[in-house]
């Protein structure tokens, strides 16, 4: 009897074990995911890798609307999957206004992250992560200028040098679109910065004070961060974007070389057309 009741006993517990471990098995299966961007699922289908030719057949339709536009204009395409660009327009610098903001900002958390600053370093009396939000997100020239003469102009000449911003001068604050695109994709992907870090930045770049450029040429369920400029003759908007599962880079710069012309409505118009094309080219989900 006594040795039925421990077979009965070894039994069921070994039948508890199996469903335990299965059941285990199972919510493993269900919570294992991996992490995306935008409105990415668990269910989502892996992310397909733009290819060259894709890139130059997006290049040849942004080369047609810009052919009608009537200012000068340089676009800059960055797939941060596949790491494939594209440049359309002019390839000269800019003068590239308040979208050279966003390297201010990259440049003083290199100090942090060298232990030669710290986020709450007062910097003419204010915390200094209060100036980078302050410039990043209101747009704040005066912010602005106070972390530059912390920076100063060498200072920030020989760090976009480090990261290959060979295009930047300080002194004219002139820069290629392609160049700012890169300075965003490399923040997207941690190369120049923690992952706390970027975060921290790219959290003062949504809901800023313009949300009229690429952001309003964007689809219902896109996520942005950018940094618009605007100054005189230049009107320009560089963003991080995620839609669907994919993450690129796109920097739009305009100068219409005429600063008494009031055209901000056809150039915001321009952006956004540029921008919805860019979004609905993009590759977005595998097909298999």
């Amino acid at each position: 009897m006594v040795g039925m009741r421990l077979v009965k006993f070894v039994t069921v517990t070994v039948l508890l074990g199996i469903v335990v471990l299965g059941g285990y098995e199972i919510i493993s299966r269900l919570t294992a995911s991996t992490p995306g961007d935008g409105n990415n699922t668990p269910s989502s289908k892996p992310v397909k890798a733009v290819t060259a030719a894709e890139m130059k057949e997006l290049q040849s339709q942004l080369e047609g609307i810009l052919a009608t536009s009537s200012v000068s204009s340089s676009v800059a395409v960055i797939d941060s999957t596949s790491g494939q660009q594209l440049r359309a327009g002019l390839t000269v610098p800019f003068r590239a206004a308040s979208t050279t903001k966003v390297l201010s900002a990259a440049a003083y958390i290199h100090q942090v992250e060298a232990g030669k600053a710290r986020l709450d370093t007062p910097i003419q009396g204010v915390n200094a992560q209060s100036l980078l939000r302050r410039m990043l997100n209101q747009s704040d020239n005066n912010a602005w200028a106070a972390v530059d003469r912390y920076l100063t102009q060498d200072g920030l000449r020989a760090y976009a040098q480090s990261i290959g911003l060979t295009s930047f001068d300080p002194d004219e604050n002139t820069l290629t679109a392609q160049d700012m695109a890169s300075l965003l994709d490399q923040m997207h992907r941690h190369k120049i910065m923690s992952a706390s870090h970027a975060d921290l930045l790219f959290s003062f770049m949504q809901d800023t004070n313009n949300e009229e450029l690429i952001p309003a040429g964007l689809p219902t369920g896109a996520t942005v961060y950018h940094k618009f400029g605007f100054y005189e003759g230049e009107l320009h908007d560089a963003a991080v974007i995620s839609y669907k599962g994919r993450t690129f880079v796109l920097v739009i710069y305009t100068n219409n070389e005429l600063p008494i012309t009031n055209d901000y409505t056809s150039r915001a118009a321009l952006m956004q057309q540029i921008t919805a094309k860019v979004t609905e080219q993009m590759p977005v989900i595998a097909s298999d």
